[in-house]
């Protein structure tokens, strides 16, 4: 007997992000197929669950072997480097897992699931434009067509019993997208609206939200409670065009030549870090290293945005407000408002755990609506 449970996941290059009554679990979007066999000493693995995802994933379209997330940090590992993100089968695989993860730690006695699942895909695959311009679903109801079916996910831990999760997804329970719009609504149609915002929900006030994410940036709009389809856009550029150029500003001035933009990330997230990078010949300040890749990327960035309104013929003094959102706007948010405050009047951003689940809780609000339709 299947488990109907209601499930939000946003699938980030760098973090998946899954939601399972109130909690949020962060996984990061790393791999490593078909790994050698760990050595365990005595009863087994010691420490976080979420530590040792060593998975045996049976589905339709991906089976294998597979380390995910921190286990598959050191060594030779796969990370998700862009391209078209509903045909990544890196995501996939990260994406059962965290999902069946969240699950088996939600409830530690079932393992059958059926899912109400509310997902996403950046705007550009959403409203794919094909060679002759006209506007293609095809990678949604792809995207669909992939996530749906029945997964299997076998934890090979003892810190998880080596329990197996069976996922079920069927079509008409499954809710795709666009990212940078599910923020949106979560920002301004959910039931505990902040009462700020609701001047934003007035007739014929425009409100844009700009997604910065590691690859790409999402940008959507609404308007009178509906998508504003001439502010539905987005670009290939996101928060790794800095952190790589940083990367390689670091390796040509100290050789160290194996920096990467994932340990970069870790020790500018990493509380305890403190973005301070060390090794046994250097120790470099990387808050302060950041700062002209930021201010460069936020140009760059608030270019491309006035570009692409001017295209789709959009004032953007008729914009209301612009919200940031997404792990990007915790680092460049002050950097792209700076660029772009003569043109807009007023900009909401969020603290860094709000702006990295706008969209998770957008996915769930979508979610929630199959289940009550």
């Amino acid at each position: 007997m299947y488990k109907p449970v209601v499930v939000a996941c946003d699938t980030g290059n760098d973090t998946i992000k899954v939601k399972v009554n109130k909690n949020i679990y962060f996984i990061p979007t790393i791999m490593k197929s078909n790994p050698r066999k760990r050595l365990i000493f005595g009863s087994g693995d010691e420490g976080e669950s979420i530590d040792f995802l060593d998975v045996t994933v049976e589905s339709r379209i991906i089976s294998g072997v597979y380390h995910v997330g921190n286990l598959a940090r050191y060594g030779i590992n796969q990370e998700s480097l862009g391209g078209v993100k509903s045909e990544n089968k890196l995501i996939m695989v990260c994406m059962l897992t965290a999902i069946a993860y969240a699950l088996a730690m939600e409830y530690p006695s079932n393992n059958d699931f059926s899912l109400y699942l509310g997902a996403g895909l950046p705007v550009s695959e959403f409203f794919w434009q094909n060679e002759e311009g006209e506007y293609d679903f095809s990678k949604v109801e792809k995207y669909k067509e992939t996530i749906a079916g029945i997964h299997r996910v076998k934890f090979n831990t003892n810190l998880l019993n080596n329990r197996t999760i069976t996922i079920e997804i069927t079509p008409e329970r499954l809710a795709v997208i666009p990212e940078g719009y599910a923020a949106l609504t979560s920002i301004l149609m959910s039931d505990d609206i902040d009462p700020d915002f609701r001047r934003y929900t007035r007739k014929n006030a425009i409100a844009f939200c700009m997604d910065i994410g590691s690859i790409s940036c999402d940008v959507s709009s609404m308007m009178n409670g509906k998508y504003f389809p001439a502010g539905m856009f987005g670009f290939d550029m996101g928060m790794s065009s800095a952190i790589d150029s940083l990367c390689i500003d670091i390796r040509n001035r100290t050789g160290i030549k194996d920096i990467t933009r994932y340990e970069v990330n870790t020790y500018l997230f990493d509380k305890e870090l403190n973005g301070i990078y060390k090794t046994n010949k250097v120790e470099i300040n990387l808050n302060q290293e950041k700062i002209p890749h930021y201010k460069k990327l936020a140009e760059t960035i608030a270019y491309r945005f006035r570009e692409k309104l001017k295209e789709n013929g959009v004032d953007i003094r008729r914009i209301n407000v612009l919200f940031l959102v997404g792990g990007g706007s915790i680092e460049l948010g002050d950097y792209v408002f700076e660029s772009l405050k003569n043109d807009i009047s007023e900009f909401v951003g969020f603290e860094a755990e709000e702006a990295l689940t706008k969209n998770l809780l957008g996915y769930e609000i979508a979610a929630k609506k199959l289940l009550n339709d």
